[in-house]
């Protein structure tokens, strides 16, 4: 597989899963496509890595080809930063609905509304 095929591929998955990893709350906020979102069939998708926000806006937009009504907003927040900011706006409700992640052990402990 192409490295190209695979980065497009894996941001892919990574916008499908958009259910499991949004709800940073215990409460669960309305999903986009239900209507009850900030706008219908809107995503944010969280990163921090400048390097991969070519690719991932790729992905984004193969996306949103692949399922007509839908839109991805990428956010890059520089990595200095990008932890503190997630930590934030999870804990204020206001999170991406879906973001890049690591294996950090310390999420499990993110205070919920």
């Amino acid at each position: 597989m192409r490295r190209r095929s695979l980065l497009t591929a894996a941001a892919a998955t990574t916008l499908a899963a958009a259910p499991l990893a949004s709800g940073c709350s215990s409460s669960s906020p309305p999903s986009p496509f239900s209507g009850g979102g900030s706008r219908r069939g809107h995503l944010t998708y969280g990163v921090w890595d400048v390097y991969q926000l070519p690719a991932m806006n790729r992905a984004a937009r193969e996306f949103e080809r692949t399922r007509p009504g839908v839109t991805v907003d990428v956010q890059l927040t520089p990595n200095g930063t990008y932890w503190t900011k997630l930590r934030t706006a999870c804990t204020g409700g206001a999170a991406p609905d879906v973001f890049w992640m690591n294996e950090s052990p310390s999420w499990a402990a993110i205070p919920t509304a």
